[in-house]
């Protein structure tokens, strides 16, 4: 992504949002030279989505470069619905960056938090391939993968549709394992959380030991 166009995400957010009755786009960023605009957009609950202000964008934004758009605190939160740990100590370009590698390289931490209905809408992406939007009805509650910045949306108001997008690293990195969550979540089993992963895991290398 060329510096322009990052620098062009990077003004998007403005502080002091208060809950607003319908969303409302906080801040356009000019449409310098053709570039495409996006818009941060508040929810009346303390959930946000990333809206694009057209289809003309390609999916290979890095993830980083998304959740920069939001502010830091933002992105803490996503860290800690995610169960991943991100220091509260670094500056906010850092602390995306650290989140967007610890998302990108634990990918059941996502998968673990989506149910039936998304992990299928994950198919659909991971099936289309890059630059493909999927197009879904409008709905009152957001998507995680919105509420996760994992997806940029295009809102097509006449048609009462969003149109998603989502960057090729968050796709690769999800299809890496997201056919077994999604056959579990067909078949109605439970999924094992990340810490109870760890914790098969743990007893298996004690085990190992022993032996």
């Amino acid at each position: 992504m060329n510096s322009s166009f990052r620098g062009a995400l990077m003004r998007l957010y403005l502080g002091g949002m208060s809950k607003l009755d319908t969303y409302k786009a906080l801040k356009k960023v000019p449409n310098n030279g053709g570039m495409p605009q996006i818009e941060y957009l508040q929810h009346p609950q303390p959930i946000t989505m990333i809206t694009i202000s057209d289809t003309h964008f390609k999916s290979d934004i890095a993830l980083a470069d998304i959740l920069a758009v939001k502010t830091k605190a933002d992105i803490l939160k996503i860290c800690d619905k995610l169960d991943l740990y991100v220091s509260p100590n670094l500056k906010k370009d850092e602390t995306a960056r650290r989140a967007a590698q610890e998302i990108q390289h634990h990918p059941i931490h996502v998968l673990s938090q989506l149910c039936k209905s998304e992990l299928q809408l994950l198919d659909k992406f991971v099936k289309a391939g890059a630059n493909q939007y999927i197009v879904v009805k409008q709905r009152k509650t957001l998507y995680k993968l919105q509420k996760f910045a994992m997806v940029l949306t295009y809102e097509d108001y006449e048609r009462n549709e969003w149109h998603l997008l989502m960057p090729d690293c968050v796709r690769e990195s999800l299809a890496t394992s997201y056919h077994a969550y999604l056959q579990m979540a067909e078949k109605g089993v439970k999924f094992p959380s990340p810490k109870e992963l760890r914790a098969i895991a743990f007893m298996q290398h004690l085990m190992d030991d022993k032996e």
